[in-house]
């Protein structure tokens, strides 16, 4: 028997109206004693029984499985020679055409009711009466232009363009002003004779040249305003959008529910090595971001005084005279150890306080209690959508949606601190205040008022000469001009091996360096600084920066045990200490203090390489 009717596309169609007709006939003879049938749609997948007007609705709205050839689930036996189709194959994955012809048949398949299992079992739908009703020659117009291509050799179609251009638009937050700029940038770029619309043809033609899919066409052209953008217009552009911020969770809702099905109800799956089907459920065991998306993700503020994700409300913070800084880094250390009492080489005080809690899922949910209810968008009821948070509230700007998953709080990493940005913002302030780099040095005027301030390193207080003009005396961790120009030389005359970094000597100009990317940083720190300042700095300011970069080149080793990973979290707390005997408190931003969890984080979720941007951003 010829079951190609289950991959038309069409459901309206005669073939596909038959095909039904036969299937119900069939299920309608294996019915249990509820008098339910499984269903074999593309939601239902055969895991859930519904009576037999439910299951051919379903059919109708959903399609059928295309992996169901054989009804097994409907005493069938395997007797049945799969019918080679030019349609589609049962391990062939969804073309983006699929997904076109989807949105047409439910848009225009007759109204079905609810389909939620609610459907009385005397209720009849799906017949001929009902199809004929729709307008069909929209219906056939719309399918027409699904298979008309954007341009010759293409393998989208202008309906499917215009689909994915939609996507774009909602998903970016275009008006129809700035979407009618984003299709006159493009026309710009890329003009053509043709008579099919300029916008698709220069995003189509791009992409040709790129050598990408058409499934890529939304991010291609995201990617072609911000060029435009950048180095064409000086005047607002479509691409000049703002983050979605709170509002994350709108875009994640999808997500969300696909990963709930997941987990609770599994999905169908081939196992090709015992060429078996079987149910598969799955978690999300963490996600991979840089910090600022952490906060967006966990719904905690990775800025104020208790920025720190991971300690929350136990954070260690200081208000300096413009900034927070993040030091306390003696809690760690043993109750007797003499530097908890040593005031005068750290901030000022004594420290006498535990190390901050390790919270669970279950104190998380509890936190969750005291979050003031806000709906999500520019809602009416949203007239304090600028307040401030009171302090039960902590950090807390919303309750994730991820905790909709019932096994999120469980989790002991939902979101991984990522080590390459950390190594990035720790190399910068080093980097900026050895060599007194206007901008991104952290021995400014106020860090030293910072120390007057905490009445520590008197030899580093400002002080006024003969003339009345500030004095700023040199510090010990910044480097005297000829070892700055010597220092630079030497990053100068590296030479890596092909492929295994950067020429940052590019970014060597005028005994400065700037524009480093985040893995030069992450070579400079590992391998190059080390050796590079250790002829210009005193032992007592060598030492620590080069045992902070052995950390960091052990941390992001290929391979980890306990016993080492023990060792760091001890040293990784007395090299920090050791920083703050040596830096003023604005060296201390946040990031330098996430260093200290990153041992934890690689005993439970194991290798960095696994759990960073890297593979991602390139």
């Amino acid at each position: 028997m010829n079951r190609d009717w289950i991959h038309n596309k069409n459901r309206l169609s005669n073939q596909y109206r038959a095909g039904i007709q036969s299937f119900m006939e069939v299920a309608s003879q294996h019915v249990d004693e509820k008098n339910e049938t499984p269903c074999p749609c593309m939601k239902c997948q055969n895991m859930n029984c519904h009576s037999l007007p439910v299951v051919q609705a379903h059919l109708w709205q959903y399609g059928m499985s295309v992996v169901y050839h054989t009804w097994i689930y409907h005493r069938e036996q395997f007797e049945i020679t799969r019918q080679a189709s030019p349609l589609a194959t049962a391990q062939e994955a969804p073309r983006l055409d699929d997904y076109t012809h989807n949105i047409l048949n439910e848009a225009f398949t007759p109204d079905l009711g609810v389909v939620d299992d609610t459907l009385g079992d005397n209720e009849d739908v799906g017949d001929d009466t009902d199809i004929h009703r729709v307008e069909m020659d929209k219906y056939e117009k719309l399918i027409a232009e699904s298979q008309r291509q954007l341009f010759p050799s293409s393998n989208a179609s202008v309906l499917t363009a215009m689909v994915q251009f939609m996507h774009t638009k909602v998903l970016h937050h275009w008006s129809n002003k700035s979407f009618d700029q984003m299709l006159q940038i493009l026309s710009a770029i890329c003009p053509q004779p043709h008579s099919i619309p300029p916008s698709f043809y220069a995003a189509n033609k791009m992409l040709k040249d790129l050598g990408l899919g058409h499934e890529k066409i939304d991010a291609c052209i995201y990617d072609c305003a911000l060029f435009y953008k950048e180095h064409k217009s000086k005047d607002k552009c479509p691409a000049q959008i703002k983050a979605p911020g709170k509002e994350l969770d709108v875009y994640l809702r999808p997500l969300i529910d696909e990963l709930k099905e997941l987990w609770e109800q599994g999905i169908e799956t081939y196992d090709k090595f015992t060429d078996t089907r079987f149910n598969m459920r799955a978690p999300v065991i963490w996600t991979i971001n840089d910090f600022p998306a952490y906060g967006n993700l966990s719904g905690w503020s990775t800025k104020g005084y208790k920025a720190c994700p991971v300690c929350l409300e136990d954070t260690t913070s200081t208000k300096l005279r413009n900034k927070i800084c993040y030091m306390g880094h003696r809690r760690y250390l043993k109750k007797n150890h003499p530097w908890r009492k040593d005031s005068e080489n750290f901030d000022g005080t004594i420290e006498m306080r535990d190390p901050p809690r390790e919270f669970s899922g279950d104190d998380i949910l509890l936190q969750f209690n005291h979050l003031v209810h806000r709906k999500l968008g520019k809602h009416p009821d949203n007239l304090d959508r600028k307040r401030k948070r009171t302090p039960i509230e902590l950090n807390w700007t919303n309750k994730s949606i991820f905790f909709e998953l019932e096994y999120w709080s469980k989790l002991k990493i939902r979101h991984n601190l990522d080590v390459m940005h950390i190594e990035k913002n720790i190399c910068d302030n080093i980097v900026g205040t050895l060599l007194s780099i206007e901008g991104k040095t952290k021995d400014t005027p106020n860090a030293r008022l910072d120390l007057k301030d905490m009445n520590i390193r008197r030899n580093l207080h400002l002080d006024k000469d003969e003339n009345g003009k500030i004095k700023k005396y040199a510090a010990e961790y910044t480097l005297e001009p000829a070892d700055r120009r010597a220092f630079c030389e030497f990053l100068k005359s590296i030479k890596f091996p092909d492929g295994y970094a950067a020429n940052i000597s590019r970014n060597v100009k005028d005994e400065k360096i700037s524009g480093l990317k985040t893995h030069d940083c992450h070579v400079l720190l590992q391998r190059i600084l080390p050796i590079g300042i250790r002829p210009y700095l005193i032992k007592e300011v060598c030492m620590p920066l080069v045992e902070l970069a052995c950390f960091f080149q052990q941390i992001c080793a290929k391979t980890l045990n306990i016993a080492d990973l023990d060792r760091l979290e001890v040293d990784i707390v007395v090299i920090l200490c050791k920083l703050e005997k040596i830096f003023p408190p604005a060296f201390f931003d946040v990031m330098v203090h996430l260093a200290f969890h990153l041992p934890r984080e690689a005993k439970l979720g194991g290798p960095v390489g696994y759990r960073w941007m890297y593979p991602i951003e390139r």
